[in-house]
């Protein structure tokens, strides 16, 4: 039941990404509730992301005001997949 419900989340997840990447030009998106697995530690951390342009402006564990952003998705701790560098395309999913 358990990796049925991680299944669900990751799906989710992928699909708010994508959807936000889609819409994401001359927009402003924050993304909430992202799990992200740190590279140095290896520990779990739940992030928000700001993408500005289509570039990846902010990630923060602390909260970003929805007020910074054209649109919010809530990507319910789901995973995203691929590089995160501030200030470079986001392009992950």
């Amino acid at each position: 039941m358990r990796t049925y419900l991680t299944s669900i989340a990751a799906a989710l997840a992928l699909l708010v990404a994508t959807q936000a990447f889609a819409e994401s030009e001359g927009r402003t998106i924050l993304l909430r509730n992202v799990s992200l697995i740190s590279p140095e530690s290896g520990e779990l951390l739940t992030v928000n992301l700001l993408i500005k342009n289509q570039l990846l402006d902010l990630m923060s564990e602390d909260g970003i005001p929805r007020s910074e952003a054209d649109v919010t998705y809530d990507a319910a701790n789901g995973f995203i997949l691929g590089p995160l560098k501030l200030g470079e395309p986001a392009s992950f999913m």
